[in-house]
């Protein structure tokens, strides 16, 4: 018996010595040829994050973006479940304060070809976040790739980004009080026609500033426009005056099934107390809002024409005009055309007029983001048109501003004044 026990504790560390040898050996190699070959891969890709700015103010949504590039000189095929680019956001005490990570549970792998140098916009290699966040203070994003080489997404791999800091600031909060133009309220003429012309922006999420008597007045619009309803329900919730500029939290909220919206429910008009400062608003709501507002004239003269994109401050309709007169408005198009014809059709003059800076220009009322310039404003403009002398004094003038389409011959936005010639 003793020695059949000893045969078989022999022949059993035969065994084990022999998986050992297996299991120390081989696959060690195999697990060494796999990491070196994961890190010369490792080495190639590169995890970036980008923000639009890097102050934001509590409640604002802030977009993060993020790519995963591929530096190396061959292509890289790995998988992910569901999606390769994730974040976390820390505050200074290193606890999460908001993330988007890899969830549990089974998924199905996603393939993605990562090629040399290519930036794939429309595939996984760019993927973008939003977020908010309520308390002022600095916190640091943490981003990072996560894939496998394997299609059973064995072995994860991790690839980290810089981490990059924002800050949620905040200011003093100050009292306001609304205009309420509907309920018939004694207010200063010259406000109640500035917000008349400011309500003339028919357009998505137009703003504007502007101080009287001592006041600083501020407008909000929801309004419509493109190819669905952009009905909002706005309400400015709070004013906040920092060193540099007067920050207005607005939010936007989408009306329940069936609401009756009032015209009021879709503008807001409060003031404040002067502060001679620029004026910054701030979206709050769960959706991609771009505010657009004036540039190059800091005030809002009484609009006298207008299409859906120009805006004519002068000349008005019937208005007299000598040999030499000036155009002024605003667009958002970048660029306005005009013609000037008789009561026959004939062109007496044309050309175009290009952006320019309002007479005592100081600064715009308000601050838009550099990454919105463009579409975002509408442009002050302001040109002369010279009359012909064979034009004889009482002869009825046509003005027409209007911009170019891609179209041959189709001109949209036309703004057509008449005129009355008088010489000088």
């Amino acid at each position: 018996m003793l020695i059949s026990a000893v045969l078989i504790l022999a022949v059993l560390s035969l065994v084990f010595a022999g998986i050992a040898l297996f299991t120390r050996n081989e696959p060690v190699d195999v697990a060494t040829d796999r990491k070196k070959e994961n890190a010369d891969d490792l080495a190639a890709l590169k995890v970036v994050s980008g923000l639009v700015k890097t102050h934001y103010h509590a409640g604002e949504l802030i977009w993060l973006s993020q790519q995963l590039y591929n530096l190396g000189d061959n292509p890289l095929t790995v998988w992910g479940a569901d999606k390769f680019l994730f974040f976390r956001v820390y505050d200074e005490g290193n606890l999460v304060m908001t993330s988007n990570i890899p969830g549990p549970g089974l998924v199905s792998p996603v393939k993605l070809n990562l090629y040399p140098g290519e930036l794939d916009l429309g595939g996984w290699w760019t993927e973008n976040y939003t977020f908010s966040l309520d308390q002022p203070g600095r916190y640091k994003i943490v981003a990072w790739a996560e894939f496998s080489k394997d299609v059973n997404l064995a072995e994860p791999l991790q690839i980290y980004a810089e981490p990059v800091w924002i800050e949620i600031v905040t200011g003093r909060e100050v009292e306001f009080r609304p205009v309420e133009l509907e309920k018939g309220a004694a207010i200063p003429e010259e406000v109640r026609s500035w917000v008349e012309n400011s309500m003339k922006f028919d357009v998505a999420y137009f703003v504007n500033a502007q101080e009287f008597g001592g006041k600083q007045y501020l407008f909000v619009r929801s309004g419509t426009g493109g190819f669905e309803p952009f009905e909002r329900l706005v309400e400015i919730i709070d004013v906040l005056v920092m060193e540099e500029e007067v920050a207005v939290r607005v939010s936007f909220s989408k009306p329940s099934p069936g609401q009756q919206i009032a015209l009021e429910d879709l503008y807001d008009v409060v003031y404040i107390e002067a502060t001679g400062l620029p004026v910054r608003f701030v979206p709050i709501a769960h959706e991609e809002i771009f505010f657009r507002s004036l540039a190059g004239i800091h005030y809002l003269p009484d609009i006298v024409a207008q299409s859906r994109s120009i805006k004519v401050f002068a000349p008005a309709p019937g208005e007299v005009v000598g040999r030499k007169f000036s155009v002024s408005g605003v667009d958002n198009l970048k660029e306005v055309h005009y013609v000037l014809r008789d009561a026959d059709q004939n062109v007496l003059d044309s050309g175009l007029g290009m952006g320019a800076r309002a007479p005592g220009f100081t600064r715009d009322p308000v601050i838009i983001e550099e990454h919105l310039r463009g579409s975002s404003y509408w442009m002050y403009f302001t040109f002369d048109i010279q009359v012909p002398e064979h034009v004889a004094d009482g002869a009825d003038l046509i003005l027409s501003l209007f911009w170019s389409s891609p179209r041959e011959g189709d001109k949209p936005d036309f703004v057509d004044i008449p005129l009355k010639f008088k010489s000088d």
